[in-house]
């Protein structure tokens, strides 16, 4: 396997991963249009687990290994002694299917998120929604996209101006809202929602449809380095409360701390509202 330092993602995977997806997002349909044999059960952490999050994992996770059979992979549907240790040095880390609830509740607002992690950091990722048909990707020497059928937009995130507009979720938009209260940026500007599922929230912020997403309750690192890795490469930023950039593989159980991801961080920095 290549160093980090000579290590640049192949053009060649931007397609294999999008017919991945796409076949991934068709056989997640399936289930979403006839969900009588979903067998939804609840794990350890009380979050739903259904027959497509299942059939989505094996399949991804077949489609990876040919893609390239040297790269561990980490997903959220493994049992936790299968956490690959920092060690690993570069292999996948995924959510065959985030936004279970959303699933569940047909909102249509689920995705497929694909990351590639080196080391701790999130250096690549594929976000994919099914019922949008838009493929999101993005990374280290890679140009941030969105494609939408013959269409390819490039993302980038928009430089703080007048209203600040939040991604949020809606079991968590209380909590999210509350705490940019707090911000001088929405004190002095006001601030308007976008009221989100799954990855989607992330999307946005790279879209330059969103300013700022935080996140304030436990979530997998499988939720975000796909995300992380596209808003980076579009000029933005996924930090913990303190500033920092979020890392992978540092805690044993994978859970990412309170995050707030950012189009803007300098004009946050700047205000006081992040640190620096």
């Amino acid at each position: 396997m290549s160093s980090p330092e000579n290590f640049h993602i192949p053009d060649i995977w931007i397609d294999q991963l999008y017919a991945l997806c796409v076949a991934v997002g068709d056989i997640i349909k399936g289930y979403y249009q006839d969900d009588c044999n979903l067998n939804v059960s609840l794990k350890s952490d009380n979050s739903p687990l259904t027959a497509a999050d299942l059939a989505a994992n094996d399949f991804i996770i077949n489609g990876l290994n040919a893609l390239e059979p040297r790269l561990p992979i980490v997903s959220e549907e493994m049992e936790a002694i299968q956490f690959v240790e920092p060690s690993a040095g570069r292999y996948w880390l995924i959510d065959p299917l985030d936004g279970t609830r959303e699933f569940i509740e047909k909102t249509g607002e689920f995705t497929i998120n694909i990351g590639l992690i080196e080391a701790d950091k999130a250096i690549f990722g594929v976000i994919y929604a099914p019922m949008k048909d838009e493929f999101y990707y993005g990374g280290r020497g890679v140009k941030p996209r969105l494609i939408i059928g013959d269409t390819s937009i490039e993302l980038g995130c928009r430089a703080l101006d007048n209203e600040v507009v939040a991604a949020v979720s809606r079991r968590r938009a209380k909590a999210a809202l509350d705490f940019l209260a707090q911000s001088s940026l929405v004190q002095e500007f006001g601030v308007g929602t976008l009221t989100l599922g799954s990855a989607l929230k992330l999307t946005q912020v790279a879209l330059g449809n969103a300013d700022v997403y935080p996140c304030l309750g436990p979530t997998g690192e499988w939720d975000t380095a796909a995300g992380q890795a596209i808003v980076e490469a579009a000029g933005g930023a996924v930090v913990d409360l303190q500033g920092q950039p979020l890392r992978y593989g540092r805690s044993a159980d994978r859970i990412n701390p309170s995050f707030v991801v950012l189009g803007d961080l300098g004009a946050w920095r700047r205000a006081g509202d992040i640190g620096a």
